[in-house]
């Protein structure tokens, strides 16, 4: 997989965004990672705002056609990067964050640990460290990252 960094046009109009990517180079349905966008908040102003994706290693270099930096308001960049470059970009685009997984084990142990009732059971639903499902962390993007490139490993060898 080969992973690329897009520049990509952003429009905002009446309350909406809409993202126009490198025509006609782009082509969803050759992307195998991805796209994980840059957070990039409403109303900025900014017109442009990146991503980053994993492409099979034959359609990389149609996706790289889409580099135009010269036409008009159309810039698109597109390059390609490394997977430490992947990853100092969008780290902070997906921040590791809690969720809840189960929310009636959440709320079940809520409840039981406001009767006084609490179990071990149910420090380890409410502890989004413990694989036990309730609390949980989400995967930072290296691990979905790293995850991604070893499936993808996996397919290309069963062809």
């Amino acid at each position: 997989m080969i992973l690329l960094k897009v520049k990509i046009k952003r429009i905002e109009k009446a309350g909406a965004t809409h993202l126009e990517y490198p025509k006609p180079y782009w082509d969803s349905t050759k992307v195998v990672f991805g796209p994980v966008y840059e957070t990039v908040e409403r109303g900025q102003g900014r017109t442009w705002e990146y991503c980053i994706i994993g492409v099979d290693e034959r359609e990389a270099p149609n996706f790289l056609r889409g580099n135009n930096k010269t036409a008009g308001s159309h810039k698109f960049e597109v390059r390609e990067v490394t997977r430490d470059e992947a990853i100092s970009s969008a780290d902070p685009w997906l921040p590791v964050r809690e969720v809840a997984l189960s929310q009636d084990a959440v709320l079940a142990a809520l409840a039981r640990k406001a009767r006084g009732l609490g179990t071990d059971h149910d420090d380890q639903v409410l502890d989004p460290n413990d694989e036990t499902i309730g609390m949980n962390k989400t995967k930072s993007f290296a691990e979905r990252l790293d995850q991604a490139i070893h499936e993808y490993q996996a397919r290309k060898q069963n062809r």
